[in-house]
């Protein structure tokens, strides 16, 4: 995914929303932007925590929706 792509992608977004990465927390690979997904984000901590795509998958968790906050996820190729 390009700059351009990602651009034209988020500005349809609700601004407001939360933007959180797949990664690996150590960087010891990079990976290019393929697609993004919209879902909830449960912050374990200021670090880090889990993304959950729809209201379902929270509840199988055991995960209320107070604990979660909407977000947008970038999702690398690999």
């Amino acid at each position: 995914m390009k700059v351009e792509d990602l651009i034209e992608t988020l500005e349809r977004l609700d601004p407001e929303l939360e933007v959180v990465l797949s990664s690996d927390s150590e960087g010891n690979s990079f990976s290019p932007c393929s697609e993004y997904g919209i879902g909830f984000y449960v912050a374990d901590s200021a670090y880090y925590g889990s993304f959950y795509n729809d209201q379902e998958e929270l509840d199988e968790e055991n995960k209320s929706t107070s604990d979660a906050v909407q977000a947008v996820v970038l999702w690398p190729t690999n």
